[in-house]
């Protein structure tokens, strides 16, 4: 296996409007304690992308809402070799979003451990 690089380049990020609007309305939703995942199979494209969303009603600070975007990006950056594994021998790849959905600020390690038993199970559904 190639090591991949452990980045979170711009070609990896979720901006259309159109998709997260696909993800929305025709999605696959997997949930955990303080994270949702929700994902489709990306179509002629060869990276999983991302877009992460921390909702304004739950936290109305701006610096709060972007330290839980900031932590989540992270743990998905040095975990998202899972995903890149299984794609690998299927050449399925994803596009996401996470949402955060807790009323508390949790730590770094609750929000990776939560992340990785979502990608475990888009891996195991997939």
């Amino acid at each position: 296996m190639i090591e991949k690089k452990r980045t979170f380049s711009a070609k990896e990020h979720l901006k259309s409007r159109k998709e997260i609007s696909r993800i929305f309305t025709d999605g696959i939703f997997l949930y955990s304690d303080f994270l949702i995942l929700k994902y489709l199979p990306g179509e002629h494209q060869k990276t999983h992308k991302l877009a992460v969303s921390v909702p304004k009603r739950l936290f109305k600070s701006a610096v709060i809402r972007n330290k839980l975007k900031r932590r989540i990006k992270e743990s998905y950056r040095l975990n998202k070799h899972i995903l890149y594994g299984y794609s690998e021998k299927s050449n399925t790849f994803f596009n996401f979003l996470i949402i955060y959905k807790h009323k508390d600020i949790v730590s770094y390690q609750m929000i990776e451990e939560h992340l990785l038993i979502l990608l475990n199970k888009l891996i195991e559904q997939a």
